[in-house]
């Protein structure tokens, strides 16, 4: 019986081989996917946190995108409601609008930071920080929520520090924009020659 074990594993040495090869080959010609590194010169495959990744309500695989305000630009436009953009630590300098009921998660309030303006669409919920500053006349809003919605928003800062003639504002919601809930969040606004206000709605 041992004799016809070794026998059999002698014929399929081959084949295993050339299996194996087959595998290590395509290991080794993998490329990287949504959110997923391959470093070169190792054989450590992990989890990246350099890319926007927008992840879909329906189940599609993650897209990627870089981390820039065009990138978030592009992710918003690729985003639908129910789905989730996920940013990672950086610092984005563009004014952003936020895809409506699209979820954008930051990977904290000190970590994620955007200096422009955000503009909110009717409940998208949000997790990271808008810090803004400018010396110049024009009002400077660091959250704008300008259509009706009742999102509830966790663990963000929103400044606005005006050191000119303008007025500032952390969070300024148009009328008839309803009554955005937060919750452990920081707002602010206050200017040196203008009006500061943490939080104004419109009549």
């Amino acid at each position: 019986m041992a004799e016809k074990l070794t026998e059999l594993a002698k014929r399929l040495r081959p084949f295993l081989l050339g299996v194996g090869q087959s595998v290590v080959t395509q290991l080794l010609n993998a490329a990287e996917g949504p959110g997923i590194d391959i470093p070169v010169g190792t054989n450590v495959i992990g989890i990246g946190g350099d890319s926007i990744l927008l992840f879909f309500a329906n189940g599609d695989p993650a897209q990627e995108f870089a981390v820039t305000d065009a990138g978030l630009d592009l992710a918003s436009a690729a985003a639908s409601s129910g789905d989730v953009v996920y940013i990672p630590v950086c610092t984005l300098t563009a004014d952003h609008t936020f895809t409506d009921g699209v979820a954008y998660v930051g990977a904290g309030r000190n970590k994620t930071i955007i200096t422009g303006q955000v503009t909110m669409g009717p409940a998208s919920p949000i997790n990271l920080s808008v810090i803004r500053t400018a010396n110049d006349s024009s009002d400077l809003i660091a959250l704008a929520i300008t259509t009706y919605q009742s999102p509830t928003i966790y663990f963000c800062d929103f400044v606005a520090t005006q050191n000119g003639s303008g007025d500032a504002y952390g969070v300024k919601v148009a009328a008839g924009a309803g009554q955005p809930h937060f919750e452990y969040c920081h707002i602010d606004g206050q200017s040196v020659g203008g009006d500061g206000y943490g939080y104004y709605q419109d009549d």
